[in-house]
C-alpha cells in the first residue's frame, strides 16, 4: 500500500523553519495521534477552539492547517472522486513538531475496512460528547486523563455497592446485610487496574458520576472474544451498555436496524454470556448512530458539549 493516497492533499509550500504548531492546532494534532484519523464534524465536535465557533469555520481551519503543511486530507473513499467525504490525518511535520517522528505508521493510509472503522468509533465518541457524556479512554484520551476516568469508575461502582448495604441495614434484613457488606468489602479486589475497556459517563451537579455505559465499538482487527474478554466482570450490576458494528445498517424511517450484521450478533451473544443476557437491553443509548443508513449521511446539527473534553 502506498505512503499517501494518490488523492491526498498536502501544501505546496510551506516554510520547513517553522515547526510552531498554532495554539489552537495542539489539542486537535495530539488527539489525532491517538485517534489517527477525523472528519471536519469530528474535529469541530471534539476540539474546543473549534466547537466554540460554526461548522463553516472549523472547516476553513483545517483547510489552513491543510496548506500549512499540519493535516493530510484525504478521500475516505477515492472511487467517488470529488463526490467522496474527506478525512484528516497528521503529517509528517505535525510529527516531528510534536517529537513523534518514530510513528509514521500514522503517515500511512490505512486500510479500507480499517478506515472506516477508526472514522465511526470518532463518530461514536463525537456524538457521544455532543450528547453530554464523557467518555473513559485511552484511545481518546491521553494517558493520565485516561487514569483519572478509571479512578471515577471506581468510585462510581464504590458508590452503588455502598448504596446496596444502605439500602440492606434500612430493611433490616440480616442475610440482605450480609450479602451487601461482603460485596462491599470486597469490591476493591475486583475492580479494573486498566482501562484496557472504553466506558461512557455522566456527572451530577456536584460532579459526581452519576451514569456508567460500557462502550464497544467493534474493532475489525480484533476477535470478538477479546475485545469481549476486557469488558470488566464487576461492572455488569452497575452499567449499561452500548454496541456498535460497522456493518449492521440502521433505518431513520422505521428507527430500527434494517439489517443486523453478523459481527454484532456475536457482539452481542458474547457480552450475554459474560455479563449476563439482562445487561443487553440497556443498550438504548445513542439510538440514531450506526455506521451504514439506508440513505445518505445528513449533518445533524448536534450542539457542540459545553464543557471541554478532558
Amino acid at each position: 500500500m502506498p505512503l499517501h493516497s494518490t488523492n491526498a492533499r498536502r501544501t505546496s509550500f510551506r516554510d520547513i523553519g517553522n515547526d510552531v504548531i498554532p495554539a489552537y492546532a495542539r489539542p486537535l494534532l495530539e488527539r489525532l495521534v491517538r485517534l489517527r484519523v477525523c472528519t471536519a464534524s469530528q474535529a469541530h465536535l471534539l476540539t474546543p477552539a473549534f466547537a466554540a465557533h460554526s461548522l463553516r469555520n472549523a472547516y476553513h481551519r483545517l483547510s489552513t492547517l491543510v496548506r500549512q503543511g499540519w493535516l493530510v486530507m484525504d478521500a475516505v473513499t477515492p472511487s467517488r472522486g470529488a463526490a467522496a467525504p474527506r478525512y484528516f490525518r497528521p503529517s509528517h511535520q505535525a510529527l516531528r513538531a510534536l517529537h513523534l517522528e518514530k510513528k509514521s505508521g500514522l503517515l500511512q493510509r490505512p486500510a479500507q475496512h480499517v478506515l472506516e472503522y477508526l472514522i465511526f468509533r470518532c463518530e461514536v465518541y463525537a456524538r457521544a460528547r455532543a450528547a453530554g457524556w464523557w467518555i473513559g479512554s485511552d484511545t481518546f484520551l491521553p494517558s493520565d486523563a485516561a487514569q483519572r476516568t478509571l479512578e471515577t469508575l471506581h468510585s462510581f461502582l464504590k458508590s452503588r455497592a455502598l448504596a446496596r448495604y444502605k439500602a440492606a441495614e434500612a430493611k433490616r434484613g440480616a442475610a440482605a446485610i450480609a450479602e451487601a457488606r461482603a460485596e462491599l468489602e470486597q469490591l476493591p479486589a475486583f475492580l479494573p487496574t486498566k482501562l484496557d475497556f472504553e466506558f461512557l459517563y455522566r456527572v451530577d451537579a456536584k460532579n459526581r458520576p452519576s451514569e456508567v455505559v460500557l462502550l464497544l465499538v467493534d474493532d475489525v482487527r480484533r476477535s470478538i472474544a477479546s475485545q469481549v474478554g476486557d469488558l470488566p466482570l464487576v461492572a455488569r450490576h452497575d452499567c449499561g451498555v452500548l454496541i456498535r458494528d460497522c456493518d449492521s445498517v440502521w433505518d431513520p424511517v422505521s428507527k430500527s436496524l434494517s439489517f443486523t450484521g453478523s459481527r454484532l450478533l456475536d457482539l452481542r451473544k458474547a457480552v450475554a454470556a459474560r455479563l449476563g443476557t439482562s445487561l443487553l437491553a440497556t443498550d438504548v443509548e445513542l439510538p440514531s448512530v450506526w455506521a451504514r443508513t439506508t440513505r445518505p449521511p445528513q449533518h445533524e446539527a448536534a450542539q457542540p458539549p459545553t464543557k471541554e473534553s478532558p
